[in-house]
């Protein structure tokens, strides 16, 4: 009965904290003109409002519906550090360099069905792009130029996930053998530390003084945390239980301030989050049919580039739908937002 009870009680405080939300991202939609300061001057307005969206099912979900994709699929962008005209990202499961000057989408290794189940590229500040390889499970790099392919870990540890400080020297990888780990290498893969803590969905802080990454507490509830590299410590930011889950982030970035952050949430929803304070406050209003993920940050601080995935009906009768996986760059308040036409 007591364990029934705390069931219970458990449900009722989820319910409350997700009615609760509801009501702030209501109060938040009615003024979009209000303005908050937050460090380093960087200033944030409410959330933009929400544009039109896709047509969705009667039961407001997409849930066993069968999905077809559209091609060209874009997705897992990252900016070229030192060029903010430029992005890295998959088409179609094959690396391309996209410039948004020139409107051109350079191929950069295509090797038929070789990226099928690639997780995680990011662009490093010396030149090379990294990105983990399945099925070997391990982290190759290769020049921005296309030459030079070369394969970085060739350890047992299956890579999940990895990011890059801020000039390359250092990587933060999690993956797993018969348990899950979570290990600093230089950019060669040599191990430095293995750290105490399981995560992912890594981001190293533009300042290179902390990790953010999702994790676990002591009671296995999901969290979103940052490891302090100087202390050695680990800092809860919030408890993911806040929002109803417990597992599912599909991005988190630091903003330039290395104070706030963005996340997404399989709720369909973007956050600001302060990492100081723990203050989440809506960041762009989106609806059922439309998922971002895989967040990143123009070396400039001032755009966010992210996957955004949009689901259709095709039709209602056989439960048949299909998705758009596209590229779009917003400001980092989470307003202008626009799509990145790959053709």
């Amino acid at each position: 009965m007591i364990s029934l009870l705390k069931q219970s009680n458990m449900k009722s405080l989820k319910f409350i904290s997700i009615v609760l939300l509801g009501i702030m991202l209501i109060e938040c939609h009615k003024d979009n003109t209000k303005n908050t300061v937050a460090s380093n001057d960087l200033v944030f307005k409410a959330p933009p409002p929400l544009d039109s969206c896709p047509n969705v099912p009667p039961s407001q979900s997409f849930d066993g519906y069968i999905t077809t994709g559209k091609h060209p699929d874009c997705r897992r962008p990252c900016f070229n550090p030192n060029n903010g005209s430029q992005f890295v990202h998959l088409r179609d499961n094959q690396l391309y360099i996209f410039d948004t000057i020139t409107k051109i989408d350079k191929p950069l290794l295509v090797i038929p069905g070789s990226f099928v189940n690639t997780t995680c590229v990011t662009w490093s500040s010396n030149g090379w792009i990294y990105f983990n390889h399945y099925p070997d499970g391990q982290i190759w790099k290769i020049n921005s130029d296309g030459s030079g392919l070369i394969q970085v870990t060739k350890d047992a540890l299956v890579k999940q996930g990895f990011a890059l400080n801020k000039d390359g020297s250092k990587m933060i990888i999690g993956g797993s053998t018969t348990n899950y780990y979570v290990v600093l290498t230089d950019s060669k893969g040599i191990v430095l530390d293995t750290l105490n803590f399981k995560g992912s969905n890594f981001s190293w802080s533009p300042d290179d003084s902390k990790i953010l990454y999702q994790g676990l507490d002591s009671s296995n509830n999901g969290t979103i945390s940052y490891y302090d590299l100087k202390t050695k410590s680990i800092h809860q930011i919030i408890d993911l239980t806040l929002f109803g889950i417990n597992d599912g982030l599909s991005g988190l970035c630091w903003l330039s301030d290395s104070r706030n952050i963005i996340a997404c949430l399989p709720t369909n929803m973007l956050f600001r989050v302060d990492s100081k304070t723990g203050e989440v406050t809506p960041y762009r209003y989106t609806c059922v049919g439309r998922r971002y993920s895989t967040l990143g940050l123009s070396p400039d601080g001032k755009k966010i580039i992210a996957c955004r995935s949009d689901f259709r009906v095709i039709n209602y009768n056989s439960n048949t739908a299909y998705a758009e996986d596209n590229i779009w760059i917003m400001d980092y308040d989470g307003w202008n937002e626009h799509e990145i036409v790959i053709k």
